[in-house]
């Protein structure tokens, strides 16, 4: 499989006929490079080696978005529909990626 990100987008109606977007708010981590506590959907790498080649998959983007979104809200998910998907690079290491959002229930 190819080196990918997958998120889910897990909405729904409050009984006060409000929409309402599960999302999940980053864990603070001293000396993150990135902003912590900052919210965004559940989801996350199928790689953690920001240096590894394409090939360094071995699930695919549904596979990782069901995973990550268990591990960060507990609640078993899976994708429904594939929503938007758009070749990335990593600005700091310049590894290229595919950034999956699925609609997930």
């Amino acid at each position: 499989m190819s080196k990918h990100t997958a998120h889910g987008v897990c909405l729904r109606r409050s009984e006060a006929d409000i929409i309402e977007v599960l999302l999940v708010s980053e864990r603070h981590q001293p000396g993150a490079a990135k902003e912590n506590g900052r919210w965004e959907l559940p989801g996350g790498k199928c790689c953690d080696d920001k240096r590894a080649g394409i090939g360094c998959c071995a699930e695919a983007p549904e596979e990782t978005m069901a995973r990550e979104g268990r591990e960060e809200t507990g609640f078993d998910i899976s994708a429904r529909n594939l929503l938007f998907h758009e070749a990335k690079r990593n600005q700091e290491h310049g590894t290229e990626y595919t950034q999956h959002i699925f609609e997930v229930v």
